[in-house]
């Protein structure tokens, strides 16, 4: 055989092997289907945010709500901590310092989910989730729109692998009135 026909056969038995190992890994058990973009692509999550009112005044409390949306095949872990397990919370870190949180972030209904990951079964959120907090507009605060920065801190999995924990930022903005 050629040197040319050992390089060919070579890059033909790596595309075949490399595309077995992705469809291998990629294979998403919820959805019964493979899912090459899944093992090539971060799964996305978009989040939005707002609040339980247009407007708060000072010295009063209001309530930000966050929606999310994950890929399908994909699921974040809850804001339950494991210290059993190598996971991560959802969690909500705040930037600002014209509000304080009061109480612990709440959470849509979760899942109970066997990761086969983990080998165990964890409380998770797979496609649409809430969390909410409860904020105390203080009475320093000043008047007019103010923007919420801060980010949500997660980790997403599928039935094959989990990622490192990530983090993804989620605006607000509030008016406060007299």
């Amino acid at each position: 055989m050629t040197a040319i026909g050992k390089v060919g056969s070579f890059l033909v038995f790596a595309f075949l092997a490399f595309t077995c190992f992705a469809f291998f890994f990629a294979y998403d058990a919820t959805a019964q289907s493979l899912s090459f973009d899944s093992f090539l692509n971060k799964p996305r999550l978009h989040l939005t945010a707002g609040f339980d009112k247009p407007a708060a005044q000072k010295n009063s409390p209001v309530r930000l709500i966050i929606y999310g949306h994950l890929q399908e095949g994909w699921h974040l872990y809850s804001v339950q901590s494991h210290p059993h397990l190598n996971i991560i919370p959802t969690s909500v870190i705040f930037q600002n310092s014209w509000y304080q949180t009061q109480g612990k972030l709440i959470e849509s209904e979760t899942e109970l989910l066997f990761d086969e990951a983990l080998g165990e079964a964890v409380q998770t959120h797979r496609k649409q989730f809430q969390l909410q907090q409860n904020l105390w507009i203080g009475k320093d605060t000043p008047l007019g729109h103010l923007d919420l920065t801060g980010y949500v801190q997660y980790q997403v999995c599928n039935q094959n692998v989990c990622l490192d924990p990530q983090h993804t930022e989620c605006p607000g903005h509030m008016k406060v009135v007299n």
